[in-house]
């Protein structure tokens, strides 16, 4: 998914930082209910001040309810914060829940 973020880095009023960055991500099945997940956001252009984001997990769907343990190299979760990069010698951990209704 291609991203453009105008003033990555706001508040500094010499010139813009824009950065263009692109999503990649994925999901692959070790068994039938449970799957490794991986992204990551390389920027290809622009204003780059950290490492690009990225971030791996295991999920484990039960019944309607799909569970993740994720670990990226940044917290981020706009598209601002995700040009930004990610932290070099960092890694954070997360938690999701997400239900399906039918």
């Amino acid at each position: 998914m291609p991203v453009w973020v105008h003033n990555t880095l706001g508040g500094v009023t010499e010139g813009t930082r824009d950065t263009f960055f692109v999503g990649v991500g994925g999901r692959v099945a070790i068994v039938p209910t449970t799957y490794i997940i991986a992204e990551i956001t390389p920027r290809v252009s622009g204003y780059q001040p950290g490492d690009a984001e990225y971030a791996f997990g295991i999920e484990k769907r039960i019944g309607g309810h799909v569970f993740s343990l994720v670990f990226a190299n940044t917290f981020g979760t706009s598209y601002g914060q995700l040009a930004a990069g990610g932290f070099p010698h960092s890694l954070f951990m997360g938690f999701n829940l997400a239900r399906k209704f039918f």
